[in-house]
């Protein structure tokens, strides 16, 4: 009987370690985007709606040659397979690409296409707090891009 006690309090205390809701998480990588073939810097956020759906936002600047500058704006929602790190999840939303041409004092030149989301990923926790973020969406935006993501993540107690 003592030993059951035991396994579940373990249980308990794993569990408890597990993602809820209500949870906020920061995350900032680098993206490649497979169409542009260009590498850019992504921020983004997420909050846990429930244990397992959550709503993101996230922003990459691209590093595009001048005078081209390429952006995107998305939001995504997730269903997390897994909840009990590492963290898998389904991605489906909505991307904003810009596109940008500067052409100095004659003025720019802008461009938005918006697009579907679709993909997946994981989180990789290091602590309860900080882990690794990998990702892989395509956005139906325009002709269409792969974009292959990783960095860091920081979830807020």
């Amino acid at each position: 009987m003592k030993h059951l006690l035991i396994i579940i309090t373990s249980i308990i205390g794993i569990a408890a370690n597990a993602q809820e809701q209500g949870l906020i998480r920061a995350t900032v990588g680098l993206n490649y985007g497979t169409e542009i073939e260009e590498l850019g810097i992504n921020i983004g956020g997420e909050y846990l709606v429930t244990d397992v759906i959550s709503a993101g936002l996230s922003y990459t600047s691209f590093f595009a040659p001048d005078p081209l500058s390429f952006s995107s704006f998305n939001i995504d929602g997730r269903y997390y397979f897994l909840t009990d790190g590492p963290y898998v999840y389904g991605l489906l939303g909505i991307g904003i690409v810009r596109t940008t041409v500067d052409f100095g004092p004659l003025g720019t030149i802008s461009d938005s296409t918006t697009g579907l989301n679709i993909g997946g990923g994981a989180l990789f926790p290091f602590t309860d707090n900080l882990g690794v973020l990998t990702q892989l969406k395509f956005n139906t935006a325009g002709d269409g891009q792969l974009v292959i993501q990783g960095g860091l993540a920081y979830t807020f107690d």
